[in-house]
């Protein structure tokens, strides 16, 4: 799959009510609000961003996932975070050159935060394979089905039936 392709692909997976916050040919980035009685009635703000690039290295990635999250953190509206409200921040990256170091990054269990998750998501324009963790969170295992589906719906190819 080519970048534009992709850009296109995981377009079409967001509503077009969402707020758009940015939206060019190599990134784009969507914020929405979603509410589940199951989550004892809070409310996740939901950042995504999704960028195409020449190269995925390690380092850059974990730090362009950091920056991803405290934009998501400022940025987000209403009451401040654990006030029955948390930020979830995905950070996807497209590439055709992944390094297996980036990849490993990806796939490990994402730092803890007060009320706000990261989840950083590699998508390999090659191989059209999306790499994150999908295990349980430690803190916030409540949130880890919805966070795993809502990855897998909105940045793999090949989606599950999304429980949005």
């Amino acid at each position: 799959m080519d970048a534009q392709a992709y850009m296109q692909m995981v377009k079409s997976r967001f509503q077009p009510h969402l707020a758009v916050r940015r939206d060019t040919p190599d990134m784009y980035i969507v914020y929405e609000e979603i509410m589940r009685a199951e989550w004892l009635a809070t409310k996740l703000k939901i950042t995504s961003v999704v960028t195409c690039v020449p190269s995925i290295e390690p380092e850059k990635f974990a730090a362009y996932t950091n920056q991803c999250l405290k934009d998501a953190i400022r940025h987000k509206k209403g009451l401040p975070r654990g006030f029955q409200n948390g930020v979830a921040s995905f950070c996807t990256v497209a590439s055709h050159r992944v390094s297996p170091s980036a990849i490993a990054f990806a796939l490990s269990r994402p730092a803890k935060h007060f009320a706000a998750f990261s989840v950083p998501a590699i998508f390999d324009l090659s191989t059209d394979r999306l790499y994150h963790y999908r295990g349980d969170m430690i803190w916030g295992a409540l949130y880890t089905g919805f966070l795993n589906s809502y990855c897998e719906y909105h940045f793999s190819p090949y989606p599950p039936p999304y429980r949005g």
